[in-house]
């Protein structure tokens, strides 16, 4: 086994070493350094890059497979180029201070403590603690069984994932604690069992999730806190997508997959537009919007509270729709604007079960068809 050294103060251009087993320390102290490039290539080597100083820069790549790196910086404006992209690496990124940046390949683990941090990787672990952060993850085709992570504990941060092209079996998590922290994941074209969660704990958060032309994944967001959004849109088969808000003025959306939303908090708003739903929401001012178009579609809403308002549109034969609305000045109507329009359920052997409870119920509701059944209950209190 060979072992080399550098420590360096100024501008370093590192050539190429070749074989196996072999171990590299590079290290720089000082302001304004640059590391151009280091390379191994082999199998089984292992190399550790130190960065001490401001306005440092540093590229390091790996050749070959089962191979071992790290790269330090510590201090301001520090850059970090990572590549090791064959079987069996080890690779990590740790820089402390800020207005960092970091570039890494596959499999590697990033991590970035301080401000107006930068980093970028594909299936790898990122993590990021500090103010104005911002991650990115791709997964690129025909790849299988790979875990994407995304840590970010801070403010104003933004991470974004995407799995491109018959990716199958791959996990995709993304953890934002902190405020106005924003989500943006894809899965694209012919990809299958995939899965996406994401969890959003602070203020002014949002997620959006798209699944373009993909089958039998799952999608699941939570997000608690104030002013959070979240969006997932599908259109490939066997979709599951769960929401779940705890807070104030959230707002869910699911095209084209089933749905689970639960709210718990005040002028909440969900829809979901897919033949299986459910929406449960839990205190003041919510709004639920349900459409499908299909046959033997279900759809099952619960509303506990005050000024709760439904909207249902289901378009084809053997539907149902349940809903639930427990409190005061409770409305059933259409998906239309205004108040006075009104639910819907077009096609044959189609039924609704509606309970209201409290005072000031408004039911707008029509059934066009042979067949159809409801079952309309509302009660007022002494």
């Amino acid at each position: 086994m060979k072992k080399v050294i550098f420590s360096l103060l100024a501008t370093a251009a590192i050539g190429t070493a070749s074989g196996q087993s072999n171990t590299l320390t590079f290290s720089q102290t000082g302001t304004g350094n640059q590391a151009n490039t280091v390379v191994q290539q082999g199998t089984g080597n292992s190399g550790s890059v130190t960065v001490i100083g401001d306005d440092n820069s540093v590229y390091f790549s790996q050749l070959g497979n089962n191979q071992t790196a790290t790269i330090y910086t510590y201090g301001y404006n520090n850059g970090a180029s990572l590549s090791a992209n064959e079987a069996g690496s080890t690779t990590q990124i740790r820089q402390i201070g800020s207005r960092n940046s970091a570039y890494a390949g596959s499999n590697t683990d990033i991590e970035q403590i301080g401000d107006d941090n930068y980093a970028s990787a594909s299936r790898s672990f990122i993590l990021q603690d500090g103010l104005n952060n911002y991650a990115r993850e791709n997964s690129f085709g025909f790849s299988e069984n790979n875990t994407i992570y995304v840590s970010q504990s801070g403010d104003n941060n933004f991470a974004e994932a995407y799995s491109f092209y018959h990716s199958r079996e791959n996990h995709l998590a993304v953890t934002q604690n902190g405020h106005a922290n924003y989500a943006r994941a894809a899965f694209t074209y012919g990809s299958q069992n995939n899965e996406v969660r994401i969890d959003q704990l602070g203020d002014n958060n949002s997620a959006q999730v798209s699944l373009m032309l993909i089958n039998n994944s799952e999608v699941s967001i939570s997000q608690e806190g104030y002013g959070n959004a979240s969006s997932v849109s599908s259109s490939g088969q066997d979709a599951e997508i769960s929401i779940t808000q705890l807070g104030d003025d959230n707002d869910a959306t699911v095209i084209g997959a089933r749905g689970t939303i639960v709210q718990d908090g005040n002028e909440n708003y969900a829809q979901i537009s897919h033949s299986t739903s459910t929406i449960t929401q839990t205190g003041d001012g919510n709004l639920a919007i349900l459409t499908s178009t299909g046959w033997a579609s279900g759809t099952t809403l619960t509303q506990t509270g005050q000024d709760n308002v439904s909207r249902l549109l289901q378009d084809g034969s053997y539907n149902s729709a349940t809903i639930t609305q427990n409190g005061a000045g409770n409305v059933l109507a259409g998906v239309d604007a205004g108040l006075d329009s009104f639910a819907q359920q077009q096609g044959d052997n189609n039924s609704l079960i509606l309970t209201q409870t409290g005072v000031g119920n408004v039911l707008h509701f029509g059934q066009f068809g042979s067949g159809n059944s409801a079952v309309i209950t509302q009660t007022s209190p002494d």
